[in-house]
């Protein structure tokens, strides 16, 4: 039903719009010029333009088009040169040696050199990616073109931390001067120059004739904010709208039937799942975190809300991760199991949780479905629904005790993310996780490369999710975005990793 309004509105909104066309001056009809412009829909407000202070994944997709990196990860996992022409470790792994490219350019004019790359890399080490580039020491500058990264210990795994949109290059001077109102004109080497923001709304940005790969063929980007999924598809299905990123898989077949939209899906590399926070008071009881583990129903959430669209999941690990393994199970649904460690934990059940989560539908519809499964188990759950910022916000705080989450983080095809989520150390910490053995296999997984990490990381996986149950994995799920079939170069990106630069109409 709902999707046949969808289709009667956009009907409507067309037929007016042919009719509003009809008759008058025909002069113009054979005129043809080629489209330069393009709005990209968002699910959400992206939470900063400034990479050192967000993960948010909505934020990130104007960072791959405001901003450049050392280095380009490929979506099948190649590493290329981005602004370092050339890299080269030492012995060891503990310096890492950069040539930048001559003669990049910011959007105002300045050269980037070495002493940009050096003030990028302490100013996002301060902020929010401190506790995913562990072992960094600092940046010595050779010359205007050259410089070498020095790690306090063995880390092969920079090259995946340089080539996140966090670690994107900023123009120094720049930066500086503006302090802290740098998010409100930000200013890279990228692609597009940032124009004007209505939070909420749109971000707009244009087209840097002097980008150093060569001016892009969409001139005029705009990123408008959809938060309801059903209008985002009516302006998709009408021509306001070229592209969505996050498209809802409730419309899956509803857009692969369609003849003038494409759907591009790709497995996404991120995980769902359950946490918790370990100092609360309720969950340092293991045997209530068993009664989660077995009491959860991944089958009805995969078909609830993510309309089939997705796989049961047991692992912290991603498939092409060191250590994954798709038979791994931990603990597979078992209700009466679940009663029993119920009983046996510090609560004995009949308590209520709150947990807080996102508006969005693919925060939302997942947790009201694990509401009703905890509601057969005995433990009640109620739903604290805010918007996504706020939602992120949470979760690095101090104010929640259990949530429906997963890490966002652009470097996921290499467990090395769950150092920053999961160390001790770490000021990103979900769950304020303090488990001596769990540091001990994730600075043994961070210094190993080869067959060796992956038993390392096989290890703790087992750890995390069966042996100390630290996190409970729920299902995996598709990454997609809809375009206008006359917009090419598009690519699924299992990170949300869109490239405008890439993209010009047929």
């Amino acid at each position: 039903m709902k999707r046949m309004l969808v289709c009667l509105l956009a009907l409507l909104i067309l037929c007016t719009a042919v009719l509003t066309g009809c008759g008058g001056n025909s002069d113009n009809d054979h005129t043809s010029t080629t489209k330069d412009t393009l709005v990209f829909g968002l699910n959400g407000d992206p939470v900063s333009l400034d990479p050192s202070v967000t993960f948010d994944q909505n934020s990130m997709l104007l960072f791959w088009n405001i901003y450049d990196r050392l280095i380009q990860r490929t979506e099948d996992g190649e590493m290329l040169p981005g602004l370092a022409e050339k890299w080269e470790w030492n012995g060891d792994y503990t310096q890492l040696s950069i040539k930048l490219k001559e003669g990049v350019k910011f959007h105002n004019g300045a050269e980037l050199t070495a002493e940009d790359v050096q003030f990028s890399l302490d100013y996002v080490y301060d902020g929010i990616c401190s506790s995913y580039h562990p072992n960094y020491n600092n940046c010595e500058i050779k010359d205007k073109y050259n410089l070498v990264i020095n790690y306090f210990a063995p880390t092969p795994s920079a090259i995946d931390y340089l080539a996140m949109p966090n670690f994107s290059i900023l123009c120094k001077e720049y930066t500086e001067s503006k302090g802290e109102d740098y998010a409100m004109s930000p200013i890279g080497t990228g692609p597009y120059m940032y124009q004007d923001r209505m939070s909420g709304d749109y971000i707009e940005l244009t087209a840097f004739e002097d980008y150093y790969q060569g001016s892009p063929t969409i001139k005029e980007l705009t990123f408008k904010v959809f938060l309801d999924t059903d209008a985002a598809i009516i302006a998709l299905e009408t021509g306001s709208l070229d592209c969505l990123s996050h498209a809802p898989l409730s419309y899956k077949e509803y857009i692969m039937d369609s003849a003038d939209l494409v759907w591009y899906g790709t497995s996404m590399q991120s995980l769902a799942w359950v946490g918790f926070q370990y100092d609360s008071e309720y969950w340092n009881d293991k045997d209530l975190r068993l009664a989660v583990a077995y009491g959860i129903d991944r089958d009805a959430m995969i078909q609830g809300a993510l309309e089939g669209n997705g796989t049961p999941n047991y692992s912290v690990l991603l498939p092409g991760n060191a250590g994954y393994d798709e038979n791994y199970v931990s603990y597979e649904r078992d209700v009466e199991k679940a009663k029993e460690h119920l009983a046996q934990s510090s609560k004995g059940g009949g308590y209520t949780e709150v947990i807080t989560v996102g508006e969005q539908a693919d925060n939302k519809r997942p947790a009201e479905i694990f509401q009703d499964s905890m509601a057969e188990v005995g433990i009640n759950i109620e739903l604290n629904v805010v918007d996504r910022s706020l939602f992120l916000q949470n979760l690095l705080g101090p104010d929640w005790s259990m949530a429906l989450c997963g890490p966002y983080v652009s470097m996921m095809h290499t467990p090395n993310y769950l150092w920053g989520i999961f160390h001790s150390s770490s000021t990103n910490s979900y769950g304020r996780t303090k488990d001596p053995e769990l540091d001990r296999l994730l600075e043994e997984g961070l210094a190993a490369s080869g067959d060796e990490q992956a038993e390392i990381y096989a290890q703790m996986n087992e750890y995390m999710t069966k042996e100390a149950v630290i996190v409970i994995p729920t299902y995996l799920r598709e990454a997609a975005l809809i375009a206008n079939k006359g917009l090419q170069g598009v690519q699924a990106s299992d990170l949300y990793r869109y490239s405008v630069y890439d993209m010009y109409w047929n």
